[in-house]
């Protein structure tokens, strides 16, 4: 879970939109549920090349088991842990965005279930 606490002033639209919002916006919501459900078909798929693709070149990622790291970053670890043997697939259940009024700032949020494979001892 981010830390809330620690957020960068302003990282949520003001007077957001939110789903079902105005229909002029729909594909704005549809391109940024598709960036958001695509980083984790990209990254459990080793595709690393189209994960990098998704993000700005500023862009942080927020994950349980890396913290706050830089997206290249992330697809280091993401990379290493492949090597070393880590199995791991996301189920999407779902994302919300909120947009801003003038459609210049967009908060998406994801929910998903990963599941891991893994051998916990030998007999």
């Amino acid at each position: 879970m981010p830390d809330l606490h620690n957020l960068p002033t302003n990282w949520h639209p003001n007077h957001a939109l939110r789903n079902n919002g105005p229909s002029n916006f729909a594909l704005e919501r549809f391109k940024l549920r598709e960036l958001a459900e695509g980083w984790p078909m990209c990254r459990d798929y080793c595709e690393w090349e189209n994960l990098a693709s998704l993000f700005a070149p500023e862009a942080i990622i927020y994950t349980s088991w890396t913290g706050k790291k830089h997206y290249q970053d992330f697809i280091e670890m993401s990379m290493a842990a492949t090597d070393d043997g880590a199995f791991i697939m996301h189920r999407c259940l779902g994302a919300s965005t909120d947009i801003d009024p003038a459609g210049t700032r967009a908060v998406t949020k994801m929910k998903a279930i990963i599941t891991q494979r893994f051998v916990v001892g030998r007999l």
